[in-house]
């Protein structure tokens, strides 16, 4: 089936055929409009339900300061979400911090330059060219400039009704991605149309299908690195045990 929905009007026509709602012919009805935005809802579920490896791009990021903006070009432009960084040349990977670790390791520690260990996320560029880009902060403040190495996940773009006429193909997803995102669209398509029983075994039909996906998509697992507990942490185990409680 997924070589028929690789452009964003087959899977439309084939969706209104199959599910027997609209006219294929009439790319402007209510139906069509639906289809698409039941399309951008599946896809989202499916992007934020894993980091899947065919999703995954390699970051090279130039740095001189604490601040980054991931605004290049290339690869860099389309990230959309961090998952593992390192500083090239050093042995180990960069461990992520929440804002209120960072705020208590500002609070106990001072910011001496040296070689960054951690990193917290800033939110995203509002401004420039790179308006949406996503932002960290090295922790502590570099002392020498290098080069931040890593993988992210690839910005899902959406569809339009638009991309109907353009027969725009949908290069993100492989194509046995693309049946698993058909099957839920059909399963939308049918409860709009009260037809209960047939989306609910469209249902199992599509999650069965999810499931060999997460199969054979799957790494093996990270053996973790045992490693002494950052500053805050130990500052932060001194500051309750202060009072005598063990």
């Amino acid at each position: 089936m997924a070589q028929d929905i690789q452009t964003v009007d087959n899977f439309v026509a084939l969706a209104k055929r199959q599910f027997g709602i609209g006219e294929v012919s009439n790319t402007s009805d209510r139906s069509t409009v639906d289809i698409v935005s039941y399309i951008n809802i599946e896809m989202l579920r499916i992007w934020q339900m894993r980091n899947w490896l065919w999703s995954l791009v390699e970051i090279s990021k130039s740095f001189s300061s604490a601040d980054i903006v991931f605004d290049g070009a290339g690869a860099e432009s389309l990230l959309g979400q961090i998952e593992i960084l390192w500083i090239d040349g050093e042995d180990d990977y960069l461990i992520p911090m929440t804002f209120k670790e960072w705020v208590r390791w500002r609070k106990s520690a001072t910011d001496e330059t040296n070689v960054p260990t951690r990193y917290v996320k800033t939110g995203r560029s509002t401004q420039g060219v790179g308006l949406g880009s996503l932002k960290i902060k090295l922790v502590p403040t570099p002392k020498d400039a290098g080069t931040l190495k890593g993988f992210g996940k690839r910005r899902l773009p959406s569809v339009a009704v638009s991309d109907i006429a353009s027969a725009s193909p949908f290069a993100y997803f492989p194509n046995e991605v693309l049946g698993v995102i058909f099957d839920y669209v059909g399963v939308r398509i049918l409860r709009s149309l009260d037809k209960t029983t047939e989306a609910a075994i469209l249902l199992e039909q599509a999650k069965n299908a999810l499931k060999d996906l997460i199969a054979g998509d799957t790494n093996q697992p990270d053996e973790e690195i045992q490693a002494p507990p950052p500053d805050f942490i130990r500052w932060r185990n001194q500051k309750r045990n202060a009072g005598g409680v063990v």
